[in-house]
């Protein structure tokens, strides 16, 4: 019943986003691309969170418009070619292709664009650090283990308990088997 990503960028109402400019998008618009390739997987996956769930509306509008506007041939994500047309510098898409396309699929998927382009120094305040650290640790002890970050991230294909360990391992300091709130925050904030 959901339409796809291709029936979505053909709607008369989203298609008002598009740019309307002859120049290349990026060449308009301040956004500074961040690289998400070898982060840390549990600190892709609350950035993750807080880029979907803690991130005001009206920056993500603005990314989301941004995104739509680069996404020449309208498929739902970015390849190559919508990179060089949306480029100042053209020659520089495929390094930047490499650098946010997490999943090394040949595309820059929409939720890896906007933890790439969303300014992390004014959206990780201490608040939002907060609410991110609560909503994994869901069962409100102070600490993240490892089947609060299995309830967080798995999807629906159940994966085995040491990836799990692996993940929480890479944000596990102090190697007692949870994350406390000072190990996320040093974690999101690389101090």
């Amino acid at each position: 019943m959901r339409p796809s990503a291709e029936e979505l960028m053909r709607n008369e109402w989203l298609n008002a986003y598009r740019t309307q400019a002859d120049s290349p998008v990026l060449k308009q618009t301040e956004v500074t691309f961040r690289s998400v390739k070898g982060e840390c997987k549990f600190r892709q996956a609350a950035l993750h969170y807080i880029a979907w769930h803690l991130t005001p509306l009206e920056t993500t509008e603005r990314l989301a418009r941004l995104f739509i506007a680069l996404d020449a041939d309208r498929d739902g994500r970015l390849g190559l070619e919508d990179l060089k047309n949306g480029l100042a510098e053209p020659e520089e898409a495929h390094d930047l292709l490499l650098a946010l396309d997490s999943e090394s699929c040949g595309f820059i998927q929409y939720h890896e664009f906007l933890q790439a382009t969303l300014n992390w120094q004014e959206t990780l305040s201490a608040a939002v650090l907060l609410s991110a650290f609560q909503a994994f640790d869901r069962n409100s002890n102070g600490r993240i283990d490892t089947s609060e970050v299995r309830l967080m991230l798995q999807g629906e294909q159940e994966v085995a308990t040491p990836v799990w360990e692996d993940v929480l391992q890479d944000a596990d300091k102090d190697g007692n088997g949870v994350v406390d709130f000072e190990e996320f925050r040093q974690l999101m904030i690389g101090d």
